[in-house]
């Protein structure tokens, strides 16, 4: 949480379940600045992650979920996001809200001080996750629910679902989304590959991936095995723009991700990746040898 921005309202009562409020927020990094003395961690001492919100618990009680719509940034889901109340802060008072995002101190500070609406949802539904992955269950969007919601990725409900069978049909809504992430993908081609990295400032696959799909409103867990098991089952032959492919690397099971692009540049069947420390964020071939031989499924992201 930033301790550089000193705001000094006087202590107000909590928000009312489901009252969208008008706060000021800012924004802090993953760096030692920002979060000093205690480390990237949150109030529970654990690792700093997306959805990560740091308040004043006299206005906000701890391990509320709260959606925060109207600020503008590149680097937070367009059109608001659903996260955790998790953290607080010496400059955190009043009606204050601190978003972690995980991106460089330069990037975050272009943040600023904005006003933003925040809504408390209720109490988190997934008590031993943090940040967004907390709060499963609440759809963006809607004022409060104690319903979860229908799609497993943990964005905006929809029955909207693609078919696992060969021939499937995407949505519309999936494949605008799909051609949303490729463009977003591509952008980020030759950035380093840093082990857990989830930024620009260096990827791993799943990171990438993550960071894509946040900024299009779509929440998916951390690490490829989970998205794996977050997405609907697809063949090879169906994929589509905007779909995962996952392989078998370095263990049992699906261990690297990337978003599949179709045809580009010659190659029939390309997808992007943050492969490894020497090649960071690539284009590359999936019916390579190497490739068809790691294979191990596909699956598509439901908006």
């Amino acid at each position: 949480m930033s301790a550089s921005f000193a705001f000094t309202a006087p202590a107000v009562a909590a928000t009312n379940t489901g009252q969208a409020v008008t706060m000021e927020a800012t924004a802090y990094a993953p760096t030692a600045q920002d979060n000093y003395p205690y480390g990237a961690v949150d109030f529970y001492g654990r690792p700093l992650t997306t959805g990560d919100i740091a308040v004043d618990p006299s206005v906000i009680p701890l391990k509320s979920c709260l959606r925060i719509t109207g600020y503008h940034s590149p680097y937070l889901p367009a059109g608001g996001f659903i996260g955790e109340a998790d953290d607080e802060g010496g400059a955190i008072k009043g009606k204050h809200v601190d978003i972690f995002i995980n991106a460089s101190e330069s990037q975050v500070s272009d943040f600023g001080i904005q006003s933003v609406q925040v809504t408390v949802l209720g109490k988190a539904t997934n008590p031993s996750a943090a940040g967004t992955a907390a709060c499963a269950g609440y759809e963006t969007g809607q004022a409060t629910t104690s319903q979860p919601a229908t799609t497993t990725t943990g964005a905006a409900a929809t029955t909207q679902t693609a078919s696992a069978s060969s021939g499937a049909s995407v949505s519309s809504s999936a494949a605008s989304v799909g051609a949303s992430a490729v463009k977003l993908a591509e952008a980020e081609v030759g950035r380093p590959y840093v082990w857990g990295g989830t930024s620009p400032a260096g990827f791993d696959c799943s990171g990438l991936v993550q960071w894509v799909f946040a900024h299009l409103g779509v929440q998916l867990p951390r690490l490829s095995g989970q998205q794996y098991r977050a997405t609907t089952r697809i063949t090879k032959a169906d994929l589509q723009p905007g779909d995962l492919v996952f392989f078998q690397t370095y263990k049992l099971g699906p261990s690297h991700v990337g978003i599949y692009i179709g045809n580009y540049n010659g190659i029939q069947h390309a997808f992007v990746a943050a492969d490894n420390p020497q090649v960071g964020v690539e284009i590359d071939n999936l019916d390579s040898a190497k490739w068809t031989r790691l294979y191990y499924g596909a699956g598509r992201v439901t908006p």
